[in-house]
């Protein structure tokens, strides 16, 4: 949050973070989480259990303190992943949860 307090919509240092919260950071993490692990769960254990699993490992490896709302959209963006076979789906709506936390926290 200290983050946060220092960035201001009119810097560079609030879009370039911006960009990397909203942008870079779901696109690799999506990559990371959905194109590989998650396949790799699911050759080894099923689709269920790789569903649980990755989205367990997602949200643990962001917050504790957040766990459950983060494990819930671990839980969407693999059912997505599973619905599509295609990471674009997930990119986007990793993207939007992440804009979407930014904004409320700078238009509070």
């Amino acid at each position: 949050m200290e983050l946060v307090k220092l960035l201001r919509p009119s810097d560079l240092n609030f879009w370039l973070f911006l960009l990397t919260v909203a942008i870079i950071g779901p696109l690799v993490e999506e990559i990371v989480f959905r194109g590989l692990t998650h396949r790799g769960f699911k050759r080894k254990w099923g689709v269920k259990r790789a569903i649980i699993f990755g989205a367990v490992l997602f949200a643990g490896l962001h917050s504790w303190i957040n766990f459950i709302p983060i494990l819930i959209l671990g839980l969407l963006l693999a059912w997505i992943y599973e619905r599509t076979n295609d990471l674009t789906g997930c990119v986007i709506a990793h993207s939007m949860n992440n804009l979407l936390a930014v904004l409320t926290v700078f238009l509070r």
